[in-house]
């Protein structure tokens, strides 16, 4: 008993130390334990201030990206806007300008048309007409004189002209009267019956009237033309008259042109 008491004795002795031995060691680990808890909360706290910096930044390069892309998408939605308003006003000036020159050309031809209805309804009102220049006026008071006087000439005239069967509806002096006894008649207006009584007169007209008898007394007649004919007419003798001088012969005008005389062959100096 007194052995196994001893025993006892060194083994709670032993036992004793081993306890103080892992009470030092366990104050040891709480040390490093607290330690490196201390330590991994700083990383952590480090860990957590970084990650928190890095939103803040991705945040803020978000947002200002955001705000950017905002402002180009606005400028480039204002700058397309900007373009496409400009295209519309730039077409919609076009189909002004289109419009209004139609409009001219429309205004043109329509007015070009009524001028040309009016020129052919004055053609056709003079196409039984003749104008005969140099046919012996009386200077005569009476309009009833004159009248019966000028009947007489042109009776004379057409019996002259071997043209005694053509009906005349109408015979007009042309012009202001003057009262001086050395004036030249004035040019005188025949309107036939036909057409063809017309031609007809013309063309015996042609060949008896080749030649004026004087400058006081010499008759030749025309067709009656209109305005524009007549200034067309004075166009084509100018023309004619300066290829005659340049050296053409055998020229004349026929249908409102001029071309080489039948059966002549044009010479050039």
């Amino acid at each position: 008993m007194s052995t196994m008491a001893q025993l006892l004795d060194k083994l709670e002795q032993k036992l004793g130390l081993e306890i103080t031995e892992m009470g030092r060691r366990l104050e040891g680990i709480e040390e490093k334990v607290e330690l490196e808890s201390t330590t991994l909360n700083c990383k952590v706290d480090y860990l957590t201030n970084k990650v928190e910096g890095m939103m803040d930044s991705v945040k803020t390069t978000v947002t200002t990206q955001v705000a950017v892309n905002e402002a180009q998408l606005i400028d480039r939605i204002n700058e397309h806007d900007e373009t496409f308003h400009k295209r519309i006003d730039d077409k919609v000036d076009e189909i002004l300008k289109s419009i209004e020159c139609n409009t001219e050309e429309m205004n043109s031809a329509r007015s070009k048309i009524q001028e040309d209805k009016e020129e052919e309804e004055e053609i056709q009102k003079r196409k039984t007409s003749v104008i005969i220049h140099g046919l012996d006026e009386s200077a005569d008071t009476s309009s009833d004189e004159r009248q019966r006087y000028d009947n007489e000439a042109l009776e004379n005239l057409l019996h002259r002209l071997g043209s005694d069967t053509v009906s005349v509806n109408k015979i007009i002096r042309l012009g202001k009267r003057l009262e001086t006894s050395d004036v030249k008649p004035r040019p005188t207006k025949v309107v036939f019956a036909s057409e063809e009584q017309k031609d007809a007169v013309l063309l015996k007209a042609k060949n008896v009237l080749k030649k004026r008898e004087g400058a006081s007394n010499g008759i030749f007649m025309h067709q009656d033309l209109t305005m524009k004919q007549r200034k067309r007419r004075q166009e084509l003798v100018a023309e004619l008259k300066h290829r005659q001088a340049n050296g053409e012969t055998n020229l004349i005008i026929a249908n409102w042109k001029i071309v080489e005389r039948r059966g002549a062959q044009r010479e050039v100096a």
